[in-house]
């Protein structure tokens, strides 16, 4: 069935985008670069106008479908003919932020897509990206990853009480990181705001972080002009005593910091990260993709 909108200026994307395909076919490249075009940003605009988040995810991954054939054309075609676009209108915008979501490889959507969580699920979630790369002190002292179910008798997310003077750093490299994490939570302990922590789900209905029943987990950052979601499980890297190789707390068994930590450095390439930079979680943590700007 066709999604159309009223008004604009191709009504019907579905039509739109099989226009393109058969100027394509007919090597009629700059009809096909502009159909493809505007296909998908019709697509986009119907998406943020759905009503239910099964047609925005499908009309989503038509947007994006469209948006792979014009890059195509666009890398295998020299000399096309520009399309003249407004780069301030909402459209433009939502492509942007659509070619924003890979990073190194990486696909990294928009918190705003429709995704099916899984927290709950009674199958065990395994990250479908695969582990992250460990660092050199890492792999030098035969870091192997595990459950921390596995390894701990007692396991908490997150401690009301915890604060940042409890946080123990074990990666030397990310010591940017292992900061901003711990100034969120001093920030949160003096004033009593979870306003300043890096928001990873689930959460309960006060909005604090819980259990994941799947042991799937999902940071909120805000990167390349964004909210994003990076979505990771819950192994962690461990020493063969089993001790944490990762960020972890004094009584080693709150492990909302160590998550925290992996879902970021996934977006950053891995435990090798070097740090130093203290701009990135929560809305934009390091503090700033972390948590939106400290």
């Amino acid at each position: 069935m066709s999604a159309k909108r009223a008004g604009s200026k191709q009504d019907d994307p579905e039509a739109t985008y099989n226009k393109a395909a058969k100027a394509e076919l007919s090597k009629n490249y700059d009809a096909a670069f502009r159909g493809y075009i505007d296909a998908a940003t019709a697509y986009l605009a119907l998406s943020r106008s759905a009503v239910d988040a099964r047609s925005q995810t499908r009309l989503r991954s038509q947007a994006s479908k469209a948006l792979e054939r014009a890059e195509r054309i666009k890398a295998v075609k020299s000399g096309l003919t520009p399309v003249i676009r407004n780069p301030l209108s909402p459209d433009e915008q939502a492509l942007v932020l659509k070619k924003g979501s890979t990073v190194n490889g990486l696909h990294v959507p928009l918190w705003s897509e429709a995704d099916s969580g899984a927290f709950d699920s009674a199958t065990r979630y395994h990250d479908p990206d695969g582990q992250l790369k460990l660092s050199a002190e890492q792999e030098r002292v035969g870091t192997t990853w595990r459950r921390p179910d596995d390894v701990f008798q007692d396991v908490e997310l997150l401690n009301p009480n915890l604060r940042g003077q409890d946080i123990v750093q074990r990666v030397i490299e990310d010591c940017s990181l292992c900061t901003s994490i711990a100034v969120c939570l001093e920030h949160s302990s003096r004033h009593r705001s979870k306003a300043a922590l890096p928001v990873l789900h689930p959460c309960d209905a006060s909005n604090r972080p819980e259990r994941s029943k799947s042991g799937r987990y999902d940071l909120r950052v805000w990167f390349n002009g964004a909210h994003r979601r990076i979505s990771i499980d819950e192994e962690l890297p461990f020493h063969p005593d089993g001790s944490l190789m990762c960020l972890s707390t004094l009584d080693k068994s709150d492990l909302w910091p160590a998550l925290v930590e992996k879902a970021y450095l996934k977006l950053m390439g891995g435990y090798d990260f070097p740090g130093s930079n203290s701009t990135s979680y929560r809305g934009g943590y390091q503090s700033k993709s972390k948590s939106g700007g400290i």
